[in-house]
């Protein structure tokens, strides 16, 4: 089994070779943010939920949490992505919406 941090540079680089062939701007930061829901969840019926959350404020708090020096595993995730990937991963967790 592959290591959390290799799993996320798989998904991300699956998801980088996929942009080049999709025409959606969203295609591959979309399974970038997928890996999120494994602990965020899809409809916000988690704790901490991202669903709902603007993509402007996600961006921020993405951003912060990027660069501080914690040492949790969400902080050696989030180390992986730059400004474009984290922007992008923004807006495709914003377009979810709480479920009923």
């Amino acid at each position: 089994m592959l290591k959390p941090n290799a799993m996320v540079l798989l998904v991300g680089l699956m998801a980088s070779a996929q942009a080049d062939t999709q025409p959606d701007p969203l295609g591959a930061t979309a399974a970038m943010a997928a890996v999120c829901s494994g602990c965020h969840g899809e409809s916000g019926l988690t704790v901490p939920s991202l669903a709902g959350i603007d993509a402007q404020t996600l961006e921020v708090q993405m951003r912060q949490l990027r660069d501080s020096d914690g040492h949790t595993a969400m902080h050696r995730l989030i180390k992986a992505y730059d400004d474009e990937a984290i922007r992008g991963i923004a807006q495709a967790l914003a377009s979810r919406r709480i479920a009923p």
